[in-house]
């Protein structure tokens, strides 16, 4: 099968059926007609991807905004939300504003109130921007609704799609402006794949006075101007590791076109335990955390993976791998081959013509010896097992609970 062949093929596996945006219409009305009954001032819209036509066909999750007219007062607006939702039973999560979650027909949606806006001068939060995205898609690349979403997959496959602060990596709308500015799925990653890091991508005008408004910063590796917010940007969140993984994957799918370049790869603990059996160092935890949020579970998981490799190398462990992976706030798993260093480490004494230091070392190191005029010791080390540090940092992590999984024979 040639590229071109190969790419229309996915695109079809890709499109979305019109069920989901359909429910979402459905949705929405309910919502509006809560808002006209309660007597209050605001627009409901359907947001994200779904709105924009680029969601993927296994997409179970909506937003919704409620954009809210300026004489509602700001902190008004997750009351009012609130308020309007009822009938929904919604279960309501703290972020930058609150908002509401609830399923409906076995659909996930997320309510998100905001400040109706026309101009992201306006904007007050983050959130009151979503919005104009959907314009920009809608009004800049209705014609490659198709091509981003085999991008979004393709970023999927490589686990480089969030903007979440445990994942670093590329958010839809991000996606969305590369597609747009490269012009095609095949372009964009042509160009992609020969990225030399940092990256500056400009997708607007007067492209050299916004350049200069933005923050500049040597550890940046992608600077996508957001053509909503010329002073933002839209790529502040990528990681130089997701940005290298993106390049790489692009590079290998020119190389080789083939399907599973946008295939999900399904995480198999028991794959993962049965191809370590044979190494006497590895060792699979298992995560569950008591937050419902997912940026905060996963911020959660990594934070505790880095804190152990960062202990492991400190006390000399050598680590043959170190990995995790966040499936849920329920499961998540990090796994290590890591083989713990000689039972004892050298310590470095006084030298030798410091007598009342050497008297005080002697007295703590029966067994000190000197060498090159220095009085050294051996001591035992803090940590002789991974599991050890696992447990040394367990109360840092109080809303994680840790199940070592047993070991395969």
């Amino acid at each position: 099968m040639n590229q071109q062949d190969l790419l229309e093929r996915v695109r079809t596996l890709l499109r979305p059926s019109d069920d989901i945006a359909k429910l979402a219409q459905t949705v929405q009305r309910k919502i509006s007609l809560r808002v006209i009954e309660l007597g209050i001032r605001a627009e409901v819209v359907v947001g994200g991807s779904v709105a924009k036509n680029t969601h993927l066909a296994d997409s179970g999750d909506v937003d919704i905004f409620v954009r809210f007219l300026q004489e509602h007062p700001e902190e008004e607006y997750s009351a009012l939300l609130e308020d309007i939702l009822i009938p929904f039973k919604p279960v309501h999560v703290q972020g930058s504003r609150k908002y509401f979650q609830f399923s409906y027909r076995t659909v996930s949606f997320e309510v998100v109130p905001v400040r109706y806006i026309t101009s992201s001068s306006d904007a007050r939060n983050i959130t009151d921007v979503s919005p104009l995205h959907v314009a920009y898609v809608q009004t800049h690349g209705s014609h490659l609704v198709d091509d981003i979403r085999l991008l979004k997959q393709l970023c999927k496959s490589c686990e480089v799609y969030g903007a979440e602060s445990f994942i670093r990596g590329f958010s839809g709308h991000v996606l969305d402006i590369l597609v747009i500015h490269y012009g095609s799925f095949l372009s964009c990653i042509q160009h992609i794949a020969q990225w030399t890091l940092p990256v500056q991508i400009t997708p607007i005008h007067d492209q050299q006075n916004t350049v200069k408004n933005i923050k500049q910063d040597k550890h940046i590796p992608l600077i996508v101007l957001d053509p909503i917010q010329p002073q933002r940007n839209a790529a502040a969140a990528v990681s130089e590791e997701k940005c290298l993984l993106l390049m790489e994957y692009c590079s290998r799918f020119l190389q080789n076109p083939s399907e599973e370049f946008f295939t999900l790869k399904e995480f198999d603990v028991e794959r993962l335990c049965m191809t370590h059996k044979e190494s006497n160092f590895f060792m699979c935890v298992r995560l569950r955390c008591s937050s419902l949020r997912r940026d905060v579970a996963g911020s959660q998981v990594r934070s505790l993976f880095e804190r152990i490799v960062h202990i492991a190398k400190r006390e000399h462990f050598i680590l043959h791998e170190a990995s995790w992976k966040f499936l849920s706030v329920n499961e998540s798993y990090l796994w290590f081959d890591a083989q713990p260093p000689a039972e004892h480490v050298e310590r470095r004494g006084p030298p030798v013509s410091e007598k009342k230091h050497v008297k005080a070392f002697l007295k703590e190191h029966g067994d000190a010896y000197v060498r090159d005029a220095v009085w050294y010791a051996l001591v035992p080390r803090r940590f002789s097992s991974l599991t050890e540090i696992i447990f040394s940092v367990q109360d840092a992590f109080s809303d994680v609970d840790i199940e070592f999984l047993p070991k395969e024979e």
